[in-house]
């Protein structure tokens, strides 16, 4: 049987391929975790951070909203042209509210004691009526205030409608 017989340089020079290339292989690997690792956690890190950004404007949203809808149901003769149902009323004393607004895109809706919609009024004044005149009241704090549990000034409540008015601040007026 005939061995092979290899030269001098081709044992010095195949294990030495081999072993350059093993290493390289394994070092190229590693290089390539932790590069992976280091920017995932780069991405991580801009990720938490983009969403604590977002948390705290939103925060700055709702205080802004909040503080103009106690405006709204500190304004004098606000509950007494609710409880008329005077929709003339409440635009008079609503709309110079809520189109000195901070947050703009704020739509106010008064509801009677029923839980019906007396009016819309947005930062143009009033807005045509959009919605069906109960649609509020399986809305939890409203179910709440008509079935007399919470006042009805604690309702300032955030909801999520429809996504055209995505943002609406409800309020009921006592």
């Amino acid at each position: 049987m005939g061995r092979i017989r290899l030269s001098l340089r081709a044992k010095i020079v195949v294990p030495f391929v081999l072993v350059v290339a093993l290493v390289g292989i394994i070092g190229t690997a590693a290089v390539t975790a932790l590069v992976t690792s280091e920017a995932v956690a780069e991405f991580n890190a801009n990720l938490l951070r983009a969403s604590l950004l977002a948390n705290d404007h939103l925060s700055l949203v709702e205080a802004a909203r909040l503080t103009t809808l106690r405006a709204v149901a500190a304004t004098t003769g606000v509950a007494e042209a609710t409880s008329r149902k005077d929709s003339a009323a409440l635009d008079r004393l609503l709309t110079p509210v809520i189109a000195n607004a901070a947050v703009p895109p704020l739509r106010l809706h008064v509801l009677d004691a029923k839980g019906r919609e007396l009016i819309v009024v947005g930062p143009d004044g009033p807005a045509s009526a959009s919605t069906a005149s109960d649609t509020f009241v399986p809305e939890p704090a409203v179910a709440a205030v008509l079935a007399g549990t919470i006042d009805a000034h604690s309702v300032l409540d955030w909801t999520h409608p429809e996504p055209e008015r995505t943002g609406d601040r409800r309020r009921r007026a006592g």
